[in-house]
Parts: C-alpha cells; sequence; structure tokens
C-alpha cells in the first residue's frame, strides 16, 4: 500500500503498482531528464570495489523514472525455479511485550507468517512490499539473491490473497524468504491510506487477537511496529537492513563492509544523508511541524542533511532501539501526516533522544554523507542531468 515519488520530496503512499518498462520502449519516449520522475529513492551501492563479482542486475537505462535491468524476467524465474526451499508455518521464536507509551504488559507481537522460518543467528533484510507486481519482486529479491547474499530476507503484504499465481510460484520458490501478511483496516485521508494493523497483537488475559494498540497511521509508519517485532527474531549481533522495497536495487551485499561490534557494548546504527540541508526541504520542514515540534526544537538542527527513512543499517541490538523509540516517538507525538516517518527518523537523531535513551544498546550512529556510504539516494542526483553510469554510480560486470 505504500508507493513513493521522491524527486520533490512528495511522498504518495496510494497503493499503485508501477511498470518497469524495457530499455527500447524508454528510449522512444524521448530525450526526458534521465531522472524525471525520481521513483527510485534509494540504490544499495557498496563504494568498495567488488573484485570479480558478477551482477546481472546493472541498472541499464533510467529514464521516466523507471529502471530496466539487464537481466529478463524470464532468466530471473527459471533460476528461482531451480531452487527449491521447504515452507514451513513456524510460531515466532518470542512473544514480546509490544512498545508502547503507556505500557501494557498484557499485549504482545504475535504475528505469524504465511511461510518462512527465521533463522535468529542470520543477517536479514527486512521491506514492506505491499501491491506491487511480480516486477517489483524480482528487482528486489533477485537483485539481492545476485550478489551472493545469503541471509533471511522477511518481507510483508497485505494482498497475498490477490497475488496471481506466478507472483505466489516465485515467492514459494524463494530460499529463506518469510512472507507475512497484513491484515489492514484503512481509509484514505489527505490523499492516501491510513491504516491498523488486525492481526499483529494478542492479548494474553483475554486470549484473543487484540485491536490495534496505535491509532490509523500510513504504512510507512505502520511498518515500523512490524519490523520491530521481526528484529526481536534475531541474536543481538545480527546484521539488519530495513529498507524500501520498490524502489531499491542491490548492486552488493549490503552488509560486506559494515563492521560487527561483537565485542563491544551495545551495536551501531548507519543512517545515510540526503542532498539537501533539511530546511530546503518544505516537505521536510512539514512533515516536522505536523508531529508537533517547536520552531525552537526544530531550529537546533534544520540546517543538518536530511536523514533517509527508507534505509537504515544496523546491529539488531541496536536496531531493536531505534525502532523502540521511533515507535514511542509516534506515541507521544501521533503524527499521521504522509512523511511523517521521515520526520520522526531525524528528530530522534539529532534531538539526542536516539542514544541518550538507549546508552546500553546503541553504541554509535554513523550517518553518511550523501555519495560516500553504503548507500546512494538516486533523487540527490536529479539535477546532475547524467546517466548513472557516467557519474559513477554502477557497479557493472565486466566484458
Amino acid at each position: 500500500m505504500i508507493r513513493r515519488r521522491v524527486g520533490n520530496g512528495v511522498r504518495d503512499d496510494a497503493k499503485k503498482e508501477e511498470s518497469l518498462p524495457n530499455a527500447s520502449a524508454q528510449e522512444s519516449k524521448g530525450k526526458k531528464s534521465w531522472l524525471s520522475h525520481s521513483l527510485v529513492k534509494c540504490m544499495i551501492y557498496l563504494l568498495a570495489a567488488v573484485g570479480g563479482a558478477s551482477f546481472p542486475f546493472a541498472v541499464t537505462h533510467y529514464r521516466d523514472g523507471m529502471i530496466a535491468l539487464s537481466a529478463s524476467t524470464a532468466e530471473v524465474t527459471a533460476t528461482a525455479d531451480a531452487v527449491t526451499s521447504k515452507i514451513t508455518l513456524t510460531k515466532p521464536k518470542s512473544n514480546p511485550a509490544v512498545p508502547m507509551l503507556n505500557e501494557n504488559k498484557d499485549i504482545i507481537a504475535n504475528l505469524k507468517p504465511i511461510f518462512g522460518q527465521h533463522r535468529s543467528e542470520a543477517n536479514a533484510v527486512f521491506a514492506l512490499a505491499a501491491g506491487y507486481g511480480l516486477n517489483v519482486y524480482l528487482q528486489l529479491i533477485g537483485s539481492l539473491r545476485a550478489t551472493g547474499y545469503s541471509g533471511d530476507i522477511v518481507l510483508a503484504t497485505d494482498t497475498f490473497d490477490k497475488m496471481p499465481p506466478e507472483l505466489k510460484h516465485y515467492l514459494t520458490q524463494q530460499q529463506h524468504l518469510i512472507l507475512y501478511n497484513l491484515r489492514a483496516d484503512c481509509f484514505k485521508q489527505h490523499g492516501g491510506s491510513n491504516c491498523q494493523v488486525q492481526n499483529l497483537f494478542y492479548n494474553t488475559t483475554s486470549h484473543q487477537i487484540s485491536h490495534d494498540v496505535r491509532i490509523h497511521r500510513p504504512f510507512a509508519t505502520l511498518r515500523f511496529d512490524v519490523y520491530w517485532y521481526w528484529s526481536t527474531q534475531y541474536l543481538p549481533h545480527s546484521k539488519i537492513l530495513l529498507a524500501d522495497s520498490r524502489d531499491v536495487v542491490f548492486q552488493a551485499d549490503p552488509f560486506r563492509n559494515i563492521p560487527s561490534h561483537v565485542h563491544s557494548k551495545g551495536g551501531a546504527l548507519h543512517f545515510y544523508e540526503e542532498k539537501m540541508p533539511i530546511h530546503t526541504s518544505a516537505f521536510n520542514m512539514r512533515w516536522l511541524k505536523a508531529a508537533g515540534y517547536t520552531n525552537a526544537q526544530i531550529d537546533a538542527f534544520k540546517h543538518k542533511p536530511i536523514l533517509c527513512s527508507g534505509v537504515t543499517i544496523g546491529e539488531q541490538i541496536a536496531i531493536e532501539s531505534y525502532l523502540r523509540t521511533l515507535l514511542l516517538e509516534f506515541d507521544a507525538t501521533q503524527c499521521v501526516a504522509h512523511g511523517c516517518d521521515q520526520g520522526l527518523h531525524n528528530y530522534i537523531y539529532y534531538s539526542g533522544k536516539l542514544q541518550q535513551e538507549n546508552p546500553a544498546t546503541i553504541a554509535n550512529v554513523t550517518t553518511y554523507t550523501h555519495g560516500t556510504g553504503h548507500v546512494i539516494n538516486l533523487a540527490g542526483l536529479r539535477h546532475e542531468n547524467k546517466p548513472l553510469r557516467e557519474l559513477g554510480v554502477l557497479i557493472e560486470e565486466a566484458t
């Protein structure tokens, strides 16, 4: 149920599948800006050399806001069909009490996957992929697996029953994929949908599924409840990536150059900057104000770079604390504007709240200047008017 259009800062959460046209179709549209619609937000990009690594999903064209991948759907599907995985209905390893501003220990998270099983010692990539077609899953899962990544991929949708057979077949053939289906109750508001999830929470006193503990909110905000629960299924120093789904392409294993803090107190978080300062974006300023932060609070960091809430990497011990802090911040602000997830993300970091409230679990937070870390935000390059290849963004296969 989420779609993003980030070129001018707009985030549209209406459910609408985007297509992935082929290169020739894109060429026929004429000479338009290579990032004219900026539908792709972040691309996982390992700056270190990937010696000898094969990556068949190199981006070959980007025009009219679309990506065309060099690997065909048939090739990817054939590869996926060659993999067999045992589909197992599992009970979550733990049923933790839900983070709530008004704590209620009777309410736990108890969401069960449609298939797949968390491997507590593995690294994991989390994403909400609701309402999309096969092409989006091919881009997300296919490009990630093509890097050699062998960890868990954990996805949530709200449309499993409506998926076409070929998409269900593709997903069930994926190794180490854990898929959840969210039962969402949504209504339209301010151009988008605000939702509650009906199958995440459980009351241990009444022994019944509990009503959502939070008010209706955009899916971009609601996903953090689900991500938090997933994070509790992993060991403290498993590495976890929280990622958008429709607009992310992987060129290398996202954890390859992420250091481990197994022997240190707490874990590390990695945040990624966009190119603009906060105060130059009317949208980011609006999201902060919608959350109820005062001018004085915002003025303290408005000249800092925007931090992208679409991609965050860290060790489980730190990721769980980050998500817990984000959820409690939502409880405090009740911000239901579409985009508030990014406002809250920026506030808890720049205000110092994130580390001040989690000294035992977050050892450090590293922020990366645009273009210098593991992730690059393509919307920040929209004024370059050059192909990604000329900008040095692509890691390409040797010819």
